[in-house]
């Protein structure tokens, strides 16, 4: 299409949005395919006026600014060419601007919702590129709330927020918590709760404060059936956890916001669902603008080797037939456009195996020698990973030649400097799982699929739609391309969508006892009716105090009933190893158990762990010395304790035999996964009820009571100090953690660690 048609078309898509508001997300689209087809042509004044005017018909004059800034530097609007549509353009900026910041016109729209003395509660659904975060801090500084809780679903993204909050002036009155453990002198008049849904519920089990505004991200992962996350397994659980969270927010909040990208509401007229319910019970609006998308998305298709994006025809290589060559081509072929890419794989092992295919290919190495970096940062990095991980670990291979892989099995600081190292173009592509759907933010102008599959079940329409809004980045792009090698990824993309659901607030749907610690009355079935009853019976019988059914609630009662009958009935041995291994975590920090002692608390506990990956290393035992045997669970802790994520990937290496790659994927699922997520609960819950045990047979306070606290901040944290836990949560070399939390010696840091170390310092005032 010529300029001239394309600008026919753009005219009369106006009209037709002017005369029908419910095409803005067509509109949207046309104005972005406009700004991306002529953002290099030679502009006059006349041009960029109507360009200018055209951005802000479609309420997004960021598009001019980045024309401005990005692809016509030192072309402006003349005085002589300013007429009638400038002086629009320039009252519609000034409308949307909101605390020196220019807002695209829907996020003003919801920012214009919030007003004092009002309910404000909104549900808000919106492609990726909307900049839901970003609106919510523009919400907070409007409203001048004292006292805030924000839940993000990842550690990752919790300490990525609180840097953002700790480097804004407007937040500099405020103490800002991202710990559950919380004195009543660290609060000030003003205070943001930085938490994962399990960390607020930590929070709750000795805290009951009221928040004047609440802000959850990622709000459909309370629905399990909507989306599951293969690539982090724990996801898989955490519905119980979101669920939870929202309810005891809903309780415990004024104003709130919820938001998620492409969410399904049950909101035709006469119909009923379960989110449905719980939208008009909890006094929520729902606001939806799932069609917007701020950066307009285009899938094209590799057929007979060959793809095309705009005008330009993309061959491979005659004879590229599998899947990793036509990775490998399609990046090469990408690569000469000069725009980072992003190469979606749907397993851990794909990220590595298709990097190291790259690794191989003579072409792209031939395109590394003209293209050598020279960044400070990135040198430092690469010598860093080299020294503490070994040259011989396919991300630091990957690194040398300018490739990034991001998955679960990374470590967080690692993941996060790989992303600032491909935002800034040092890194060509970017081999990831949907670990990059997770808030990320990237700059990737490109998305490669090589899969329509995540972990071993297929994509949902969520999940499609999710990964392909990876492509293109607001601010930086009118558009982003998804190049499809599986063919059926846009059938995926088009399909029908289920709806959320809220199981809590279904009148169908059978609860568990954790759900009816919850659920209203209302919306109890006839079994849920009977089983309310029997655990209503078994907690009075069990003789245990309310606040331990409040506390660790995504164990429920009858779990927590039975673990209770279990320490009630310890013989006097297990008595006196349990105390042999709280005397070993005093005395050397939580870095070294005993073995016989916690051989006991696992005992007592594997009856009831449910995770099948941590029950397995609970049961699974091995003869040590002609001795008596202990599990394997125990082995592992010892050795992490005593040498950390580092010791425990040499263990798999030197001892099991492993390459350095599964044993970094092995070690990072032991500790990210079962130790940090699974083992921790049931630890804490055993620990809660021992300690109650105690304390009624010797007639103690309960909070006078020692048990095994040491080591689950050791496994939650690797740390037991305020620095150390900040540090660990918001992912900093292991050197940095093991420093801090000491707190003595000399910093023996290399060149990066030093680097970290001053970049990190705002968050250890």
């Amino acid at each position: 299409m010529d300029r001239n048609k394309r600008t026919s078309h753009l005219i009369r898509e106006l009209n037709l949005y002017k005369n029908n508001p419910d095409r803005r997300g067509i509109f949207v689209k046309v104005v972005c395919e406009y700004y991306d087809a002529i953002k290099v042509e030679e502009l006059t004044g006349s041009d960029l006026n109507f360009l200018r005017y055209i951005a802000n018909e479609a309420g997004i004059p960021q598009y001019f600014d980045l024309l401005e800034k990005k692809y016509q530097l030192g072309n402006y609007i003349a005085p002589t060419s300013m007429n009638l549509l400038s002086v629009s353009s320039f009252l519609n900026e000034a409308n949307l601007t909101v605390n020196n910041q220019i807002l695209h016109k829907y996020q003003k729209e919801i920012v214009d919702k919030f007003s004092h003395r009002t309910s404000n509660r909104y549900v808000l659904s919106a492609p990726t590129s909307f900049g839901k975060t970003f609106l919510t801090y523009e919400i907070i500084k409007k409203m001048n709330y004292s006292n805030i809780l924000l839940i993000f679903p990842t550690i990752s993204l919790l300490s990525e927020n609180y840097m953002k909050l700790a480097c804004d002036e407007f937040f500099k009155s405020y103490k800002i918590h991202t710990l559950s453990e919380i004195e009543e002198e660290e609060i000030g008049e003003k205070n943001i709760f930085i938490y994962t849904p399990e960390r607020y519920l930590s929070f709750l089990d000795n805290n009951n404060k009221y928040f004047e505004f609440t802000f959850i991200d990622e709000i459909y992962k309370i629905d399990n059936d909507f989306i599951i996350d293969n690539d982090t397994p724990e996801e898989n659980e955490r519905d119980t956890a979101y669920r939870l969270s929202l309810e005891y927010a809903c309780r415990n909040s004024g104003d709130m916001l919820l938001v998620g990208p492409y969410i399904q509401f049950q909101m035709s007229m006469g119909e009923v669902g379960s989110f449905k319910n719980f939208v008009l019970i909890n006094g929520f609006s729902i606001i939806e603008y799932n069609d917007v998308e701020i950066v307009s998305k285009t899938v094209t298709h590799l057929d007979r080797n060959k793809f095309e994006i705009g005008n330009t025809v993309y061959k491979l290589k005659t004879g590229t037939n599998s899947m990793q060559d036509k990775v490998v081509q399609s990046v090469l072929q990408l690569i000469s456009t000069e725009e980072n890419i992003i190469v979606y794989c749907y397993r851990k092992f794909d990220t590595e195996r298709f990097a190291r295919k790259l690794l191989e290919d003579e072409s792209y190495n031939d395109k590394l020698k003209q293209n050598e970096s020279s960044s400070e940062i990135f040198n430092i990095f690469l010598e860093h990973i080299e020294r503490t991980f070994g040259s011989d670990w396919i991300v630091c291979r990957a690194l040398k030649k300018q490739i990034g892989i991001h998955n679960s099995s990374v470590p967080k600081y690692i993941q996060k400097e790989i992303i600032n190292l491909f935002n800034q173009g040092i890194l060509y592509c970017l081999f990831s799982t949907t670990t990059i759907t997770e808030g990320v933010n990237t700059t990737a102008k490109n998305l490669i699929v090589t899969s329509v599959r995540k972990g071993d079940k297929p994509l949902k329409q969520f999940d499609a739609k999710n990964i392909a809004g990876r492509a293109g980045r607001f601010n930086n792009h009118y558009s982003g391309n998804v190049i499809d090698l599986t063919k059926n990824f846009e059938t995926i993309v088009d399909s029908v969508q289920d709806s959320i659901e809220h199981k809590n607030y279904d009148k169908k749907r059978n609860k568990n006892d954790i759900d009816l610690e919850v659920t209203l009355d209302d919306f109890l079935t006839d079994d849920d009716r009977v089983l309310k009853e029997k655990v209503e019976n078994l907690k009075k019988e069990s003789g245990l105090p309310n606040f331990i059914f409040q506390s660790y609630k995504v164990i429920g009662p009858l779990e927590k009933i039975s673990i209770y009958n279990r320490i009630r009935n310890m013989s006097d041995t297990e008595l006196r190893r349990i105390d042999q291994l709280k005397k070993s975590l005093q005395l050397n920090r939580g870095t070294d158990i005993n073995w016989e002692g916690f051989q006991t608390v696992i005992e007592i506990c594997k009856n009831f762990v449910a995770n099948q990956s941590l029950k397995g290393l609970m049961e699974k035992e091995v003869e040590i010395r002609g001795e008596n045997s202990v599990s394997v669970l125990v082995i592992q802790i010892s050795n992490y304790l005593k040498s950390g994520f580092l010791g425990t990937v040499q263990y798999y290496v030197n001892e099991q035999k492993k390459s350095k790659d599964t044993a970094m994927r092995d070690t990072a699922k032991l500790v990210y996964t079962t130790f940090k997520y699974h083992l921790v609960k049931y630890l804490g819950v055993f620990d809660l009820l021992y300690r109650y045990h105690i304390s009624q047979i010797y007639k103690r306070k309960f909070d006078d009571v020692s048990g095994i606290q040491i080591l689950l901040q050791r496994l939650e944290y690797n740390a037991l100090t305020v620095e150390g836990r900040k540090l660990s949560d918001y992912g900093v070399p292991f050197a940095l953690i093991k420093f801090y939390d000491e707190n003595n010696g000399q910093k023996l840091f290399d060149a990066y660690e030093m680097y970290i170390d001053s970049q990190v310092q705002n968050l250890l005032k």
